[in-house]
């Protein structure tokens, strides 16, 4: 089951042999959720902060776009298990600061938007 709410659930359960067990188990389902959007990273692969990648509690459905300054997308993602690497156009991204739109669907049901800025540190 994927509960929408908080309560106690009961299983039962029969065995071959007649054998009967039940047990309850009792869930709290919240509507909170966080998200975290660093504002620096450092794509010099010393696998440490390499990529910019947001995540979250409590959120699915993330989108994930960067601009530079000038406003011209320069990445796009809506899967975000590896981030943005710091590259452009296939080369590596020059030290700067960066925009980004983070979009995303929360445990609540709602979407949500951040904006904000990233720097990219070599």
């Amino acid at each position: 089951i994927i509960p929408q709410n908080s309560g106690c659930y009961q299983i039962q359960a029969t065995g071959e042999n007649g054998c009967y067990a039940i047990d309850e188990v009792c869930i709290e389902i919240t509507k909170d959720w966080s998200v975290y959007i660093p504002n620096v990273f450092t794509p010099n692969f010393d696998g440490l902060n390499d990529a910019f990648l947001v995540y979250g509690v409590g959120i699915s459905e993330i989108e994930v776009t960067i601009f530079d300054r000038w406003g011209e997308q320069i990445y796009h993602d809506s899967e975000q298990t590896k981030g943005w690497d710091g590259s452009v156009r296939d080369s590596e991204g020059k030290q700067d600061v960066y925009q980004y739109l983070v979009s995303f669907k929360a445990i609540d049901g709602k979407k949500h938007t951040k904006t904000g800025h990233v720097t990219l540190l070599k």
